[in-house]
């Protein structure tokens, strides 16, 4: 055989791509193949770096010092070879940060920021405070996006002279503790062309200070923000004409002012006891959403308190108000505690005359009484008059058995289980739908029955999806095939086992 280099011959965009997808200290091996490979390696757009580091930061051996020290040197060379030559995405993960040479990984960051990079992505992996991020990171005129994560809690400090005039897209994970709230806005006005923003904010102090935290901005498009505050209130204020999508997640005491128009996806999760909605901006932001997620948590062992149980009343309200301001939705999800809080209020809920599809679940809490779905299914089925998908996290049967009230509601033990369905879904109800999907199937007889009533009453129905069936059973195929056999009111209907 011909020691031909038939690699070589492919066009430089296949190859450009080739050495985008590996490790640069890969990458490199390349260099020795040929002058074009030289040439390609040193104008490749994308450059992916991994540094390994210490094995033990306790007590580091002088090799993963030194191999550190190494890699962080062939990096910095394999960037001064690009002579500049623009660089569109800059990679580089630190699993192990080594203390004493914060100022060659800073170097590091510097040459690639000469190379004019577009994406900056660095993960640093760290038991110290110290600096890794030289401050010239947020002075770059060309980022376009950047995204900075950190292992460690640390202070949000943002410098003075923050200029990011073509930042798009802005990711701080790693929990940053807010130092003060003027910070954000600071660094919301340093980034005028911002349109995605993803963070993590802490305040572990315990004052009782309110705290305001301003994320307005004229071009802010998706804002996916997780605190955690136990001390005082976090004021949460968020002013964006072009705002679309937004995903909070949020642990401790809050408000939330939202002026939001355009506003059409909302995935809100926070604790039951801390729901605070009651602002006249929110209600409104609201009308706009066509996709919906909904989590109301609480700690499962307060619900057995009875002055927790009464503030989670007067919370399901407020929970209920939120559901209420949601009737354009399309898509609507509903986590196990939102059913419990919309449960506990009993109030009459809104007509979604555009709701198609909704998913109910997960159910993943223990030591929470259930049966609220079952009661709470048949309001939801007919508040919903054109749904055509229902996603069961579970199936019903199951996520019940450990409900007290349900066993004395049914005192067979599910031998009557069959009488029970049709209060539950209502034939008529189920006329419409199109397609049923039950996430989390393990075999238990109420479960195949379940699956029974919705294929014998489903005229319209389309699709039939189980999951966990494969996974939960060693038999799988005598479950799959028991379910085939079942009476279909609709002949279109496809069973599909996932």
């Amino acid at each position: 055989m011909d020691n031909v280099d038939r690699l070589s011959a492919l066009p430089d965009d296949f190859l450009y791509e080739i050495l985008s997808l590996l490790p640069a200290k890969d990458a490199v091996a390349f260099l020795i193949v040929s002058t074009k490979w030289r040439k390609l390696f040193t104008s490749v757009p994308d450059t992916n770096f991994c540094v390994n580091g210490l094995n033990d930061p306790d007590d580091p051996d002088p090799c993963s010092v030194r191999s550190f020290r190494d890699e962080i040197h062939v990096g910095c060379r394999i960037l001064a070879l690009r002579t500049g030559a623009p660089l569109r995405k800059f990679q580089l993960h630190i699993k192990q940060y080594v203390g004493r040479f914060a100022s060659a990984v800073e170097l590091f960051i510097l040459k690639a920021l000469a190379c004019r990079v577009r994406e900056l992505d660095i993960h640093v992996g760290m038991t110290d405070k110290s600096r890794s991020i030289p401050p010239e990171v947020f002075t770059c005129k060309t980022l376009v996006t950047l995204k900075l994560t950190r292992d460690v809690d640390l202070d949000l400090i943002v410098p003075n002279a923050i200029c990011l005039p073509n930042l798009k897209v802005l990711h701080l994970r790693g929990e940053m503790r807010v130092v003060d709230g003027i910070c954000i806005q600071r660094l919301i006005k340093g980034c005028p062309s911002l349109e995605e923003l993803n963070l993590v904010l802490c305040r572990m102090d315990e004052s009782d200070e309110d705290q305001v935290i301003d994320f307005s901005s004229p071009s802010l498009k998706r804002l996916t923000l997780a605190s955690f505050n136990y001390g005082g209130l976090f004021d949460f204020v968020l002013d964006s004409s072009q705002l679309e999508y937004l995903e909070f997640h949020h642990v401790g005491k809050h408000r939330f002012t939202l002026d939001a128009p355009n506003l059409s996806y909302l995935n809100y999760e926070c604790n039951a006891v801390e729901v605070n909605l009651i602002q006249k901006n929110f209600t409104q932001s609201l009308k706009s959403v066509v996709r919906a997620s909904i989590a109301i948590r609480y700690m499962a062992l307060e619900i057995f308190n009875k002055t927790i149980q009464t503030n989670f009343f007067l919370d399901g309200r407020h929970a209920f108000e939120l559901i209420n301001d949601l009737q354009s939705v399309k898509s609507l999800q509903l986590h196990g505690h939102t059913l419990l809080a919309l449960f506990e209020f009993r109030g009459r809920l809104p007509t979604f005359r555009n709701l198609t599809i909704l998913q109910l679940g997960p159910f993943n809490y223990d030591g929470v009484d259930h049966g609220h779905l079952w009661k709470m299914l048949p309001r939801l089925l007919e508040s919903a008059p054109d749904l055509e998908v229902l996603i069961l996290g579970e199936a019903l049967g199951n996520v019940f058995t450990r409900d007290r009230e349900f066993e004395v509601f049914l005192p067979l033990c599910f031998s009557s289980f069959e009488v029970f369905l049709p209060l539950c879904l209502p034939s008529c109800c189920l006329d419409r739908l199109r397609e049923v999907e039950i996430r989390e199937f393990n075999n238990e007889e109420y479960e195949f029955k379940l699956v029974k009533y919705i294929l014998k009453n489903g005229k319209s129905l389309k699709k039939m999806t189980i999951g966990g069936v494969i996974k939960a059973m060693k038999s799988s195929e005598k479950c799959c095939k028991r379910i085939s056999s079942f009476n279909k009111s609709s002949q279109d209907c496809q069973i599909v086992f996932n």
